[in-house]
């Protein structure tokens, strides 16, 4: 049918109309959609926004961004200042040099390596012939104990089932001597050679050879009769050439260290009992050493009956203390004289 004039004006006007209608809808949203962006920031994982054909707003997805994983920085640590070695020397072993033994806690003292003179000279009047000839003797260096071996020592080395215990507890004049505590620190006696050996080695020692016990002895004094000169010794606890033997008033031991030392530092070198070394006697070995001008550390001869005993006894008279004086003794068979009788280590 055809369209009258009003109606087709009509039809104008909606047709305006709803494409006014539209056009103001879309001026609305892209109104909002400017409100929108000014007020939140852009970024990258925004949402955007588009119109459908029906004018409603829809999201369309995009991309998201996946942050890498980055591993916050730390404090870097200061590098701390590292200081350098401060190098301390060693002290160099010398006269008076000493060391503590972890066995029995004895003080060791340090007699360092040299040549010495070993034997009687021409001019010692008492000297037997088995103390000559005078001679040179090297001897590397040595650790010697400063005095004795004690009573208290010794228990020790019993108590590890090591020593066997003296045979006889007494000494000359106590009835009570070596199992008596008033007495610990007076030298252990009746012990043979085997026990002085044995206690030695459970101390990680040695009985010295004669001739470190003479070098020890002499103090470093060459030539000279007694370990603190040629003085005659006397009783006399403050004076150099003090020594408990025959002609005091003692008459038995004493304790160790009771008198003065040598100028080694070693206590009882003359005096308060013999004592044991490692070598079996010879009556003619000083004779040997015509043929070599300086022995080096002598051990003494390879086998024998006897062993050396040195350094004099409460009970020996002055000329008995000489440093050079050679007894001997039955290592093994206890007899009478070895209440008189000890012994020192070496090391």
């Amino acid at each position: 049918m055809p369209l009258i004039p009003g109606q087709l004006l009509n039809n104008r006007y909606r047709i305006v109309k709803l494409l006014g209608l539209r056009l103001l809808r879309l001026v609305a949203i892209i109104a909002v959609s400017i409100l929108l962006v000014g007020c939140h920031p852009v970024d990258r994982t925004a949402t955007q926004i588009t119109l459908t054909e029906t004018g409603v707003v829809t999201p369309m997805p995009t991309s998201t961004v996946t942050p890498i994983a980055t591993t916050t920085p730390t404090g870097t640590p200061t590098p701390s200042l590292t200081p350098a070695p401060f190098f301390t020397a060693t002290p160099a072993l010398g006269i008076g040099s000493t060391q503590i033994s972890a066995h029995d806690g004895m003080v060791m003292v340090y007699i360092p390596a040299g040549d010495f003179q070993m034997g009687a000279s021409d001019s010692d009047t008492n000297a037997n012939s088995d103390e000559k000839p005078h001679h040179k003797v090297f001897l590397n260096s040595f650790w010697m104990y400063q005095t004795e071996v004690t009573n208290a020592q010794y228990a020790l080395c019993v108590k590890d089932n090591v020593c066997e215990a003296p045979q006889y507890v007494r000494s000359i004049t106590r009835s009570h001597y070596y199992d008596d505590p008033q007495f610990n620190n007076y030298p252990v006696i009746w012990a043979s050679w085997n026990d002085a050996s044995n206690y030695c080695q459970w101390a990680e020692g040695r009985l010295p050879t004669e001739a470190e016990w003479e070098k020890a002895g002499r103090g470093g004094l060459e030539g000279k009769l007694y370990p603190w000169g040629d003085e005659a010794p006397v009783c006399d606890q403050q004076v150099k050439n003090g020594a408990n033997y025959a002609s005091c008033s003692m008459e038995d031991t004493t304790p160790t260290g009771y008198f003065q030392p040598n100028d080694y530092g070693l206590y009882d070198m003359a005096g308060n009992v013999w004592e044991w070394v490692s070598d079996w006697y010879g009556a003619s070995y000083y004779k040997t050493f015509l043929s070599d001008s300086s022995p080096t550390d002598p051990i003494g001869p390879h086998s024998g009956y006897y062993r050396v005993l040195r350094g004099g006894s409460w009970h020996a008279g002055a000329q008995d203390l000489r440093v050079s004086l050679r007894p001997w003794n039955d290592p093994l068979i206890l007899s009478y004289y070895y209440y008189v009788i000890g012994f020192r280590c070496a090391r």
